[in-house]
C-alpha cells in the first residue's frame, strides 16, 4: 500500500487568502482530482483552465461562499477536458472540484 501512495502526484498553488487557488492529485491508476477557488468578473463569470487535461469530460462539484444575505446560485458551463466557465450570482467566490481520469 505504501508504494502505491508514494506514486500519487499532487500540487497546490495560490495566494494567502485562499482565493484563486488551484491544485491537483493524480493517481497511478489514472484517476485525477483537480480543485480550486475562483473569484468573478463584474458580470459574475470566471474561466477555469485545468492544470492537466482530463482524458474525458470530468464531473464537477461547486460550493459557493456567500458575501451577502441574498440567495446564491452558481453553475458550471462549457465543461470540457481542459476547463470550464463558472457563472455565479451573489457569491464572494466559488470552490470547485473536477473529478475524472488522466488516462484510460
Amino acid at each position: 500500500m505504501a508504494d502505491k501512495i508514494s506514486k500519487v502526484t499532487n500540487s497546490s498553488t495560490g495566494n494567502a487568502d485562499g482565493q484563486n487557488t488551484k491544485g491537483y492529485i493524480k493517481m497511478p491508476d489514472g484517476a485525477m482530482i483537480q480543485y480550486g477557488t475562483t473569484v468573478f468578473d463584474e458580470a459574475g463569470y470566471s474561466d477555469v483552465v485545468f492544470d492537466y487535461q482530463f482524458y474525458a469530460e470530468p464531473l464537477i462539484d461547486l460550493t459557493w461562499v456567500k458575501n451577502s444575505q441574498s440567495v446564491v446560485a452558481c453553475v458550471a458551463g462549457n465543461v470540457s477536458k481542459t476547463g470550464m466557465t463558472i457563472h455565479a450570482f451573489e457569491a464572494a467566490y466559488v470552490k470547485w472540484l473536477a473529478v475524472g481520469r488522466w488516462k484510460a
